[in-house]
């Protein structure tokens, strides 16, 4: 994570449990101040009742999007073509995951093609 710098908006934070509906979660997304947005997210769970730090989200691209869906974490994060403005990126990757324990575990990731501004 070095090189991430940046605040917490407490709006932006997202809480709740994985799909075991045992272990909670937390994503921190660190608001980067520039037009990048989010390029980190800081992760979280409670394991035998004390906070542990699972380790970041990151996007090299920024425009980082991380929330709980169905009990799952979804990353989403912008795909860029060699020509594609910073606002406007090609397609969305996203990548759905887990937890076991404190290890985060990929269950699927797929690319959603945007349609480009005439």
């Amino acid at each position: 994570m070095l090189g991430a710098t940046g605040w917490i908006d407490p709006g932006d934070v997202t809480d709740g449990y994985l799909a075991d509906g045992a272990q909670r979660v937390m994503m921190l997304p660190i608001e980067s101040g520039g037009s990048g947005g989010v390029f980190t997210a800081l992760l979280f769970t409670q394991v035998d009742g004390r906070v542990r730090f699972v380790g970041t989200l990151p996007s090299a691209g920024g425009h980082l999007d991380a929330y709980l869906d169905g009990g799952r974490i979804v990353v989403r994060t912008p795909v860029y073509a060699a020509s594609d403005p910073n606002c406007c990126p090609s397609a969305q990757h996203y990548r759905r995951a887990t937890l076991h324990g404190t290890t985060l575990v990929t269950e699927d990731e797929w690319d959603v093609p945007l349609a480009k501004p005439r």
